[in-house]
């Protein structure tokens, strides 16, 4: 577990300093910013050390794990499922 409260730098106490959303994505050549739009955000919560005036950003939801197939309902009993699944594992209805 990652330590909020205490600066990695100078072992003063860490502030929350507030929540932001990052644009993902970079500048393309011909593009611009244009790509960045498509890329969407990453939200993440800002803390400042109140000693050095360091700041940690740290994400605000646990990344996706690599390779994880979306979920969705099952239409029929509401059980959540991979959206691969031909048939729900719950009900056996089919899917598609």
């Amino acid at each position: 577990m990652i330590d909020r409260e205490t600066c990695p730098r100078c072992g003063g106490r860490m502030a929350f300093a507030g929540r932001e959303e990052m644009q993902l994505g970079q500048y393309g050549l011909f593009t611009g910013p244009w790509s960045q739009l498509l890329s969407g955000a990453l939200a993440v919560e800002i803390y400042c050390c109140q000693g050095c005036g360091r700041l940690e950003f740290y994400a605000a939801e646990p990344p996706e794990e690599a390779g994880a197939i979306a979920q969705t309902a099952c239409p029929a009993c509401g059980a959540l499922h991979d959206c691969d699944d031909a048939k729900c594992p719950r009900c056996g209805e089919r899917l598609f």
